[in-house]
């Protein structure tokens, strides 16, 4: 279960209480491989040292104090069981995949993800947040991660190890600004304070905002460390890369095109309104 706003003990029965009940499974009787999709949230970033890639096979144990968040503690819990398993000898491959987003070909997405929720509210507001430490965007189209899986967990080889699943290639906030502009939405880039001052406007107002429920999710500048110069995170993705060689499965790059493709699926599945420029690209 993937919750933004739910504290652990919300998540705990999914997240974690489900693992418990596929180890058994995997335990009983014969021993089954256990094929695990965690999360790369499973790192904490105060714990991360700039300039440092986290490995695929590092241990996630010195994370855990850090972690913020019901949905990252519980995921790093249950990857915690599973690693203590694969310890005792349970054969056990482990994904963490990145931010995943809809479908790089046909747009499709869920529109009660998180992200899809910002991307409208900020086009209803007419503007984006500038987040320090958020200037880039790491989107992982959900038919990469699902190819990569079933390919890799195919593979003998794969058991044992951990695989990072992100995309390589980000996006700027700048150019998800230029994206949606050009596909008809105006949208500016905010600073942060001044971007959530419209935001609570916004919802004082008649007009409704999808992001109103999930206001918790932005304090003001300097609560709860969100506006703090946290260290970003850097992955390895080296055994994914390897073991991938010779597929075609590729992660398409985060770019304007990608950006298109979603906000047409979104507008064509009713979620965005209608542009209000008469040429959409």
């Amino acid at each position: 279960m993937v919750n933004s706003l739910y504290p652990y003990q919300e998540l705990k029965a999914a997240n974690v209480s489900g693992t418990k009940e596929i180890l058994r499974l995997a335990t009983h009787g014969r021993v089954k491989p256990l094929h695990y999709v965690s999360t790369v949230s499973v790192f904490s970033r105060a714990e991360h040292a700039q300039g440092k890639s986290l490995r695929e096979q590092e241990s996630i144990d010195d994370h855990v104090r850090y972690l913020t968040g019901g949905y990252a503690q519980s995921k790093w819990v249950a990857e915690k069981l599973v690693t203590i398993a694969r310890s005792r000898g349970l054969p056990v491959a482990i994904y963490r995949p990145g931010r995943i987003t809809g479908h790089s070909q046909t747009g499709a997405w869920r529109t009660d993800d998180l992200l899809c929720r910002m991307l409208k509210g900020c086009i209803q507001l007419g503007g984006m947040p500038a987040i320090a430490g958020e200037e880039q965007l790491e989107l992982t189209p959900v038919d990469y991660v699902s190819r990569a899986i079933v390919a890799l967990s195919r593979r003998k080889a794969s058991l044992g190890q951990a695989f990072h699943l992100f995309n390589p290639v980000t996006i700027s906030i700048d150019d998800l600004v230029a994206a949606t502009n050009a596909f008809g939405y105006p949208l500016q880039k905010m600073a942060y304070d001044a971007w959530l001052d419209e935001l609570e406007r916004f919802i004082d107002g008649v007009t409704e905002n999808v992001l109103a429920p999930l206001t918790p999710l932005f304090p003001k500048k300097g609560q709860n460390g969100r506006q703090g110069q946290a260290p970003k995170r850097a992955f390895d993705r080296r055994n994914a890369v390897t073991s991938l060689g010779g597929t075609s499965i590729i992660c398409p790059p985060a770019d304007s095109k990608l950006i298109s493709t979603y906000l047409s699926y979104l507008l064509e599945s009713g979620f965005l309104p209608v542009p209000q420029a008469t040429t959409i690209h």
